[in-house]
């Protein structure tokens, strides 16, 4: 090899480490910032599931709603949805009532307050995260 080629290729692996350094540093400060804002927040991890969230979410803005309605609305599995309904259940932060209409089984939903509050305080917890 010639002193030039030599030259060029000292340059660029010169120019290599150099990125790789840089976008290192920038992971490592993302990273750092990132785990000191979650660590600091405390996530219900009953509402944190995506699922669990979208049944809280959707139980927030009406009075009560049918399993049906729930199954069909996010796209749920009966067994998917009776499982995350009986961890809200048992958490306190539903009310599940069932009754017969028409001969017929009808298990209705309710958020309690102390499921109003969590959701509302998750939210609130998320939105700072994000913004």
């Amino acid at each position: 090899m010639d002193e030039k080629t030599k030259k060029q290729q000292k340059q660029q692996k010169k120019t290599k480490s150099k990125k790789v350094t840089k976008s290192n540093q920038r992971q490592r400060s993302t990273s750092s910032t990132t785990s000191k804002v979650i660590s600091n927040q405390s996530f219900d991890k009953i509402i944190h599931d995506p699922t669990r969230l979208l049944i809280l979410a959707q139980l927030y803005v009406v009075d009560g709603v049918d399993m049906v309605f729930l199954k069909h609305n996010l796209d749920l599995t009966w067994g998917n949805l009776s499982s995350h309904v009986s961890k809200l259940e048992q958490a306190g932060f539903i009310d599940v009532s069932k009754e017969i209409v028409l001969k017929k089984p009808r298990t209705t939903l309710k958020i309690t307050l102390l499921g109003q509050e969590r959701f509302l305080d998750y939210r609130e917890k998320m939105m700072k995260l994000l913004l």
